[in-house]
């Protein structure tokens, strides 16, 4: 299955030898409001780009990974906004188009770590979602807890189409992840749940308008200690997209 981009963190990373540069393009970073509107205005403007590099790919998901080197005004820039807007997306261009929009989780600077999936090999299959460089999905979770605390997972999918809602018809969660935890609360809430072949199927439909996103949220307590893999699938009709969801509990 097809994997588009999943998410932006900060690292500093060793650069792999032969790296090859993302294709030339204008790097933007932006400001997005609570309810999902990506500021026009970037935070960090092309010219504080200095450099882009290839690392090796993410173990985990098997896409590419990119380091966006900024210079000191655009690494301050960067900084003083994150600090500011914890909890808040922030959306990472490419001459216009989304390469990513992570949640804001810590303050971030210069480097810049990115997913993106940028083709390798085959191209993807007919199979996959209409138009998948344009709907992008990401799962929003702390590397780890405790035992004792709760936690919320916040599963975000983003249309970037300027045209075309993406019709959300189920979401699946692999019992693999589960099996650690108890749900507590699932918003907005599912028409109905089950739980079958090795996943829990929550009935969701739900229509994402172009430009806009939508997050779906659990509220999750800890059963025992652990490290709890699983998919999460984004079922849209007879097609879906594959996300992964891990968390250590201490």
């Amino acid at each position: 299955m097809f994997r588009p981009m999943l998410i932006a963190a900060v690292a500093a990373l060793a650069p792999v030898a032969g790296a090859a540069e993302l294709p030339a393009c204008q790097i933007t970073i932006h400001a997005v409001t609570p309810g999902g509107v990506v500021q026009e205005q970037p935070v960090v403007d092309a010219p504080r780009v200095t450099q882009v590099r290839e690392v090796a790919p993410d173990t985990q998901s098997g896409l590419r990974r990119f380091v966006v080197a900024l210079d000191e005004a655009g690494s301050k820039a960067l900084a003083a906004h994150t600090a500011a807007h914890i909890g808040e997306p922030i959306s990472v261009r490419c001459d216009g188009e989304v390469l990513s929009q992570p949640v804001i989780r810590d303050v971030m600077s210069s480097p810049v770590a990115l997913l993106v999936d940028l083709p390798v090999g085959d191209p993807p299959s007919a199979g996959d979602l209409d138009a998948p460089r344009e709907i992008l999905a990401w799962v929003d979770l702390p590397r780890a807890v405790s035992v004792n605390d709760e936690v919320t997972l916040a599963l975000t999918v983003l249309n970037a189409r300027k045209q075309g809602a993406f019709q959300i018809s189920a979401i699946d969660i692999g019992i693999g992840f589960l099996a650690g935890f108890d749900v507590i609360a699932i918003t907005p809430a599912p028409q109905d749940r089950d739980q079958a072949l090795g996943a829990l199927a929550l009935t969701i439909p739900v229509d994402v308008a172009p430009g806009g996103q939508w997050t779906l949220q659990i509220r999750l307590k800890p059963r025992r200690v652990g490290v709890f893999v699983g998919d999460i699938d984004i079922w849209a009709g007879d097609r879906f997209l594959t996300r992964v969801a891990q968390l250590q509990v201490r």
